[in-house]
């Protein structure tokens, strides 16, 4: 069965090239509104307007199919995909190439993705919990929607992922001797290196790559956590950490206990660490999760959040 995951974010806006300047959410950049309800009229805009955001660098795309408001919270379901590939289809019962149907590089899938915003009154930190498919998510195409959404107005949005403390407790505990960060879309200039010289010249190189950074321990030697990794996080003063400056997609950290080695990857659905909530579902719909149950997985979520957090 297909693996769905719910990832908490942190998010903020700012002033673009000061980020110490966040924007409280109550009369946002004295608009007399609230961001709850701005966010709202841009989102609802969308939906009703069918406007579909194509993002070419990164070759994706991303539209608003439902919202929903709630207090101090919006929720609803985005359609997502990527294109620039080309390809055939085979029909898995007769097993033969379907005629007549192709996709196109400028074709574009349209998965249902889950979102939930929590906009508190009074603050300026809210929490997202988006839908992950996978490895598959859209946390850094959103971000960059939400921040059209704010042009002409020097002000930007930033999600950050939450890691708990009980994940960091547990590799505390055990010898950690790997640790690797994964970055799935490698900045152009490095990419640009390792092209192939038959490349086409437009061709997004960093979708091509992915980078692993590999920090490992020799023989009988362990890491220093706070060293390799509590530098990249930002002390809260709750069971929460944020990654501060995000520059990986995941974080995988291999620790030994006893003669085991163990792999514990930063949103992972085990439930004592809680930095991501993973679902398995009986009853889908076209594959993919219905919105009532996921909805009532993300209420269920918020609430663990706000308790540890304190929101904010």
């Amino acid at each position: 069965m297909a693996t769905f995951k719910l990832v908490p974010y942190t998010f903020d806006i700012y002033e673009e090239g000061n980020k110490s300047n966040i924007i409280p959410f109550d009369n946002f950049n004295n608009s007399g509104k609230n961001y709850y309800d701005i966010l709202f009229d841009d989102l609802e805009s969308d939906m009703k307007n069918k406007e579909e955001h194509v993002l070419k660098g990164s070759k994706k795309s991303l539209s608003v199919e439902s919202i929903t408001k709630y207090p101090e919270m919006l929720s609803g379901l985005f359609k997502y995909g990527e294109f620039g590939i080309q390809a055939s289809f085979t029909d898995i019962n007769t097993k033969t190439v379907v005629t007549g149907m192709e996709r196109k590089p400028n074709h574009s899938e349209k998965y249902p993705y889950f979102y939930l915003f929590y906009i508190p009154k009074g603050q300026h930190k809210g929490i997202a919990i988006l839908q992950n498919y996978k490895n598959i998510g859209v946390k850094t195409t959103l971000e960059k929607i939400l921040s059209t959404y704010l042009n002409g107005t020097h002000l930007k949005v930033e999600m950050r992922p939450l890691i708990s403390r009980d994940l960091l407790d547990q590799i505390d505990k055990s010898r950690l001797v790997e640790f690797n960060m994964i970055r799935y879309n490698v900045p152009k200039d490095i990419a640009e290196k390792f092209r192939d010289d038959k490349a086409n010249e437009d061709d997004d190189d960093s979708k091509e790559f992915h980078e692993i950074r590999s920090i490992v321990a020799n023989r009988n030697k362990e890491l220093n956590l706070s060293g390799a990794l509590r530098q990249t996080l930002s002390e809260t003063g709750n069971d929460y950490f944020i990654i501060d400056h995000e520059e990986y997609n995941e974080v995988k950290a291999v620790i030994e206990i006893g003669s085991m080695k163990k792999t514990l990857t930063f949103g992972n659905g085990n439930n004592k660490y809680r930095e991501s909530m993973e679902l398995e579902f009986t009853s889908l719909n076209g594959g993919f999760p219905k919105y009532e149950e996921l909805y009532d997985n993300a209420i269920e979520y918020l609430e663990h959040l706000i308790e540890k957090t304190g929101a904010y």
